[in-house]
């Protein structure tokens, strides 16, 4: 009997053991996609300034789905030409030319939208496992 226990323990520890090896592996690929995503951010970063916003912070989230927040402010409208030369000299990165995107679709949005006090405070651009573009719309401050 004690025999029969003893090798339930073994084998009870080595699962753990085997378990925890795996956990640290899932751990590690969060670490790995958000080294991969630097080279995006590095990208985007000079993109967006370039498409008539200004970067106010930047927020990461080392998680299993690591997640990069830029958060900036729309500072001008660019033309259209200047809009396609942006988009040329980040080409070979498909996520800074889906969020430029995106920026220019919120800055055409913008135009036309009516919302009586309200003004766009920050605009949160998520890059992770699922891109968002969120804008904060909030009264316009008192002086």
């Amino acid at each position: 009997m004690s025999e029969l226990l003893q090798g339930l323990a073994d084998k009870a520890t080595e699962v753990l053991e085997h378990a925890g090896s795996e956990i640290g592996k899932v751990g590690e690929l969060g670490g790995d996609a958000a080294k991969g995503m630097t080279h995006d951010i590095n990208t985007l970063l000079p993109a967006i300034r370039k498409a008539g916003y200004s970067i106010e912070g930047l927020d990461i989230d080392l998680a299993l789905n690591p997640k990069f927040t830029v958060i900036c402010h729309m500072e001008s409208q660019i033309a259209e030409g200047e809009r396609k030369a942006v988009l040329e000299s980040i080409v070979g990165s498909r996520v800074s030319t889906m969020a430029v995107k995106a920026l220019f679709q919120l800055s055409d949005v913008q135009k036309g939208l009516s919302v009586g006090a309200l003004v766009p405070r920050e605009v949160l651009l998520e890059i992770g496992l699922s891109p968002a573009l969120r804008v904060r719309y909030r009264e316009q401050a008192k002086t």
